[in-house]
């Protein structure tokens, strides 16, 4: 339930305001993934995998980019276990924890959120663009893109973290 409401939450804060924030012209935060990485390594597939396509879908209603969203969202969804197997400290017994600064150490999550960052910024402009034609563009979109996500993801950690 609780994570319902950080889905439905994030989401609204997404497209109501964040669609409309543009670091200069170029990139837009994604916090709409955080629900994603928030699933533990010992989850069921399928419910990331469902989540990730909700989620996108209803992002691409809103911003409309048909399918555009729906696609890198759906592909973070199905990269997020390997992702987080390959942060995760390697004694650690109980797989069904979040993940969380606190769970698997500061170091090991800024490690987790950059690379979930960069990776649907590198898919979501690859996309869009479908063009490599104006690369200086694309380049400055997609580190501007990940760079503004992964502040905010930080900052939604940290607020997280001081509410348990």
């Amino acid at each position: 339930m609780k994570q319902f409401f950080w889905t439905t939450g994030l989401l609204i804060v997404q497209i109501l305001v964040l669609n409309h924030v543009h670091v200069n012209g170029y990139g837009t935060p994604f916090v709409c993934i955080f629900p994603i990485l928030l699933f533990p390594l010992e989850s069921s597939r399928w419910k990331i995998l469902f989540l990730g396509f909700i989620i996108g879908i209803i992002e691409d209603i809103f911003i409309n980019t048909p399918g555009v969203s729906t696609a890198t969202f759906t592909a973070l969804a199905m990269i997020q276990p390997n992702l987080l197997k390959s942060v995760m400290p390697h004694d650690e017994d109980d797989k069904n924890l979040p993940p969380s600064a606190r769970n698997i150490g500061w170091g090991n999550y800024i490690k987790y959120l950059f690379t979930a960052c960069l990776i649907i910024s590198l898919v979501f402009f690859a996309l869009e663009t479908f063009s490599f034609f104006n690369y200086t563009k694309y380049l400055i979109s997609v580190f501007s893109t990940c760079f503004i996500t992964f502040l905010f993801l930080l900052s939604i950690e940290k607020v997280r973290n001081a509410q348990t």
